[in-house]
């Protein structure tokens, strides 16, 4: 949905920088999805916690 939805919003995945608030089982797929668009995930967070890093996030 997201592929679709992107161009008509003018929004690019590569270069993007992006925090995922819900890490859960869909915030974590979104997140690699996204990261693998070329978007930087810089930021997660969860019931746990949050994490963040202007650098970019090791998602693996």
């Amino acid at each position: 949905m997201a592929e679709s939805a992107a161009p008509h919003c003018g929004f690019e995945f590569a270069g993007a920088r992006v925090a995922i608030h819900g890490y859960g089982a869909v915030g974590r797929h979104a997140a690699r999805f996204l990261a693998r668009r070329g978007a930087t995930v810089v930021g997660a967070a969860d019931s746990a916690g949050t994490l963040a890093d202007a650098s970019g996030i090791d998602l693996a």
